[in-house]
């Protein structure tokens, strides 16, 4: 049977101008984990 994938919950960085949003998951229940998303917002019109 496959587990659904626990979340770390999202941790926010500023990066200049920018903001990075990160997760990780895990599917073995919290011994290993992968990144789930790694995203980048920038201003409008940049």
């Amino acid at each position: 049977m496959r587990r659904a994938p626990i979340g770390s919950g999202a941790r926010w960085s500023a990066q200049g101008d920018s903001v990075r949003e990160t997760a990780m998951a895990s599917r073995d229940g919290g011994k290993t984990w992968a990144p789930l998303f790694d995203l980048l917002f920038r201003p409008h019109g940049r």
